[in-house]
């Protein structure tokens, strides 16, 4: 994984390359405010940008280092990443 080049771009395709194979684009937050409505719709305008099926929002806890961040997805998103990846 690396920090992708272009992001931030308008046809951005998320923070982070590398993770093609599992289907994920990943939007990285680090906010004063977290605004959790929009930074999903965010990672999931970037998922579309990316022709990738699932969009997931990291954001940075503020005072916490990042192995603290907040992980989040739609519910939706949640269960068809779960098929996609062959749970049931």
């Amino acid at each position: 994984m690396e920090r992708r080049y272009g992001a931030g771009a308008t046809l951005d395709k998320g923070d982070i390359n590398g993770l093609q194979q599992y289907g994920v684009v990943l939007e990285c937050k680090n906010l004063a405010k977290i605004t959790l409505a929009a930074i999903v719709e965010e990672a999931l305008a970037e998922a579309r940008n990316a022709s990738q099926p699932f969009g997931v929002s990291v954001i940075k806890r503020r005072g916490k280092g990042v192995k603290d961040s907040y992980v989040v997805m739609t519910l939706e998103q949640w269960i068809g990443f779960g098929k996609f990846r062959g749970l049931r």
